[in-house]
């Protein structure tokens, strides 16, 4: 076991890089909550009985195992037996035990496969020759990977996307990618651009497999959660589209400067006089020392546990947070 004084540990790694155990009750979304967002899909995995303990438990706590399906790896498999096509038939096994074929698969490949060499690309071929009604979506579990590349979060958020067609953009659309909730109505970046008359498209709205293809039609991409900005600049390049990444921020300054890209992307004058009129009357109380309400507070979404990584919550409280935590006051809440 790795032990180390508080007095020794250093940013950002305070230990040792070796042998990590993983919980499979550590809480938070994982990559089996982010894939379930994609609508008309089901999930694969292909993998060892200790890595399924997780995931499995995931599908079963969101109700969602009618949408989950696996194929075990035993030891006899590994010593004797090729891993390729094993994965190839314990898939089609799967999909032809099913009364329905989904839209897409998400099949999720392992460590093992890389500890093996598995043809990755043949696997894909073959089940794409069988199933030519179903889109198959490019998915790992490989926490081995991520010290020296992507995450499995990371690569998910990107393999989400792969299927958007090319096509033409659509001049008043814009497209938000890699967030695991909705844009709150009430965010900054969704009622300026409804205020211009913007269609939003995301992916946890869609309800449909043909509203997520719809997503291309953006003309312009949009970023808020870090895990998501790799996957989306990826779909960006290939799409031909611009793109900006504008995560949760406590700076106000911050706020400001991502609005005003927002703005000079999509070729608006500026922010509304009902925006630059907040602006001034906040920074008109928070020059007023007597006014309790000007302190606030701005917690990114993703870390308060919504989830909703789209934009920042003010909470305004009763006095500078210089000490300990102080409730905000119900009213006047502000989402920004």
């Amino acid at each position: 076991m790795s032990r180390i004084a508080i007095k020794d540990a250093s940013f950002p790694a305070p230990f040792a890089s070796k042998l990590e155990y993983n919980s499979p009750v550590h809480g938070n979304w994982n990559i089996v909550h982010t894939g379930m967002q994609v609508p008309e899909s089901i999930q694969i995995y292909v993998c060892a009985e200790n890595c399924m303990r997780g995931v499995v438990l995931t599908a079963a706590e969101m109700n969602a195992s009618d949408r989950f399906s696996y194929v075990i790896v035993e030891q006899k498999d590994v010593l004797y037996s090729n891993l390729d096509d094993l994965t190839i038939e314990g898939v089609t096994d799967v999909l032809n035990k099913r009364g329905d074929h989904p839209k897409a698969v998400l099949l999720f490949t392992v460590c093992l496969h890389h500890f093996l060499g598995s043809d990755l690309k043949y696997i894909y071929r073959k089940l794409e020759e069988r199933f030519p009604d179903i889109c198959f979506i490019r998915c790992y579990m490989d926490p081995i990977m991520q010290k020296h590349s992507l995450t499995p979060d990371q690569k998910l958020r990107k393999a989400m996307y792969d299927m958007l067609p090319v096509c033409e953009a659509e001049e008043k659309s814009v497209s938000v990618f890699g967030s695991d909730f909705a844009l709150n109505e009430s965010s900054d970046i969704k009622r300026l651009l409804k205020r211009y008359g913007y269609t939003v498209r995301e992916l946890p709205a869609c309800n449909t497999w043909q509203e997520l293809l719809e997503m291309s039609k953006g003309r312009l991409f949009i970023n808020c959660y870090p895990a998501g900005k790799y996957g989306m600049e990826a779909q960006a390049r290939r799409l031909g589209r611009e793109h900006l990444y504008m995560p949760g921020s406590f700076s106000y300054e911050e706020i400001e400067r991502q609005l005003k890209q927002l703005t000079d992307a999509l070729g608006l004058s500026e922010l509304t006089n009902d925006e630059a009129g907040r602006e001034k009357a906040y920074r008109s109380k928070k020059s007023d020392p007597g006014d309790t309400d000007c302190h606030r507070l701005s917690i990114p979404s993703k870390t308060t546990g919504t989830g909703k990584a789209a934009s920042d919550t003010w909470f305004p409280c009763e006095s500078s947070l210089s000490g300990q935590y102080q409730p905000g006051r119900e009213r006047g809440v502000l989402l920004a």
